[in-house]
């Protein structure tokens, strides 16, 4: 079975991209910074007012989200390590990402879920919302 070659025209966004590839950036990049400096998505920009982080029964909003993560990375030895990804186009401007994985946080491992929605916003794209998940 044949399938068409996706239409590159018009203004869904998504037509004209690698939406897989860009997930794969994405997840890389927020990871890496996350376990490396999370002070950085501050000169990033990827988060916006609107953007939220959801754990346990608490959402941050915004920087709140940041110091959130800082605190998580500078609390002792971080790694993320990454096991399964799958992303899906959620209209013309959006995409959901679901990442499975573990964390290991001072010696302890730690399996984990988390959601993304990334939206593009004035040829950039943002976080907007996520839900994370850590099974302890």
């Amino acid at each position: 079975m044949q399938t068409e070659e996706p239409n590159k025209s018009g203004n869904n966004i998504l037509q004209k991209i690698d939406y897989n590839e860009l997930c794969r950036q994405f997840i890389q990049y927020f990871y890496n910074t996350w376990q490396t400096n999370p002070g950085d998505f501050l000169t990033s920009q990827i988060f916006t007012e609107y953007s939220r982080l959801h754990v346990d029964t608490n959402t941050f909003k915004y920087n709140d989200i940041i110091t959130y993560l800082n605190n998580i990375q500078s609390s002792g030895s971080f790694k993320v390590e990454i096991l399964k990804m799958n992303c899906m186009d959620s209209g013309s401007r959006r995409i959901d990402i679901l990442v499975n994985g573990n964390f290991y946080l001072n010696g302890g491992k730690h399996m984990f879920s988390q959601s993304f929605l990334i939206v593009h916003v004035k040829d950039a794209w943002k976080f907007h919302n996520s839900i994370l998940n850590i099974f302890i």
